[in-house]
């Protein structure tokens, strides 16, 4: 049997959920128009709104989100990679790295730390480290 890749089960996680959302919902709509005293109809709002709120929750820790935020955040410092790799945005080029810490020295630089990624502000650390101690 084949293993599912991550994107393969986000998916699926997310069809999971959004189908009963929009099935209830349609109950939900059907319950303003006929006011039913049958209990589905009486409790699809409330389903409806757990299932959308589960795939928006969801949607919020994927990786997609993670890569689109930091995309935002180069392309605001002007350090965006010109052939980007979108699957591994992480990956710096040197020059790139290059430049964000002459802007830094320069102070030039003003951006939210808490938005930046750990792994790249201990990177950059790093390497301004190694150009101080030359």
């Amino acid at each position: 049997m084949k293993r599912l890749t991550f994107q393969e089960f986000a998916t699926g996680f997310d069809l999971f959920f959004l189908i009963p959302a929009i099935l209830f919902a349609i109950l939900g709509l059907i319950q303003l128009y006929i006011d039913s005293e049958i209990w589905i109809f009486r409790i699809a709002p409330f389903f409806s709104h757990f299932f959308m709120l589960t795939v928006l929750l969801r949607m919020l820790f994927r990786r997609d989100y993670v890569q689109f935020t930091q995309m935002g955040l180069h392309l605001s410092i002007g350090t965006f990679p010109k052939n980007v790799n979108y699957n591994d945005i992480r990956n710096f080029e040197v020059k790139e790295n290059e430049l964000i810490i002459k802007r830094i020295l320069s102070g030039t630089l003003r951006f939210n730390i808490a938005e930046y990624a750990r792994e790249d502000i201990d990177k950059l650390l790093n390497m301004l480290h190694q150009r101080t101690n030359l």
